[in-house]
């Protein structure tokens, strides 16, 4: 099975804070949406900056810790997409089932419970 190392895993995450970050401005999401993306975008920054490994500043969440919080925002994100009515917010629907799906694919091939290697530091 295919495994990515914590530096790629560092890449994809700062990508998803400008995935994030662009689309609220770009497709003129609604007011709601648009406030729940930026939210998410700022949370999703503050953990890649606080996670231990190479493109972490901080370095204070274990990287396993990371595993779990981005399952989490994979489900939420899954969730909040099936609980918006696709009559009234179909762009925001499609986003947020895309964002979660990136999120779950890269958490699915990260090994989280490998110890982070120096090299990666």
């Amino acid at each position: 099975m295919l495994k990515l190392n914590p530096k790629f895993h560092g890449i994809i995450d700062y990508l998803i804070v400008i995935l994030l970050f662009l689309p609220p401005t770009l497709f003129q999401l609604p007011s709601l949406t648009s406030r729940i993306t930026y939210t998410l975008a700022e949370i999703h920054l503050v953990i890649t900056l606080c996670t231990n490994f190479q493109f972490g500043i901080f370095k204070i969440i274990p990287f396993k810790t990371l595993g779990k919080i981005q399952l989490m925002i994979s489900i939420i994100l899954m969730t909040i997409a099936l609980h918006l009515s696709a009559e009234e917010d179909h762009g925001a629907q499609l986003f947020y089932l895309s964002v979660a799906t990136v999120i779950f694919i890269t958490w699915r091939f990260i090994p989280y419970t490998t110890p982070i290697q120096k090299k990666y530091l």
